[in-house]
């Protein structure tokens, strides 16, 4: 992160959001912390670890539109 123009910085972790927060301190960036589950830490089959990162994925989707909105489709 050597650039620095950046508006928006989004943490998933509590270390990130430390080091987030150090990096953001003193400039027009804004830090948001979206608490995620880690799915390295899912027990079961693998069928149940897929389960996990899948939520992960549809979590972490449902966040993005809720706050970016809907991608839109690029056409050409």
């Amino acid at each position: 992160m050597e650039d620095g123009s950046f508006d928006l910085i989004i943490c998933l972790t509590s270390e990130a959001l430390a080091r987030a927060e150090a990096l953001a301190k003193g400039r027009a960036t804004e830090v948001e912390y979206w608490p995620t589950d880690d799915p390295t830490a899912a027990a079961g089959s693998r069928s149940q670890a897929l389960d996990a990162y899948r939520g992960v994925r549809e979590a972490l989707r449902r966040r993005i539109a809720a706050r970016f909105g809907s991608p839109s489709t690029m056409t050409g």
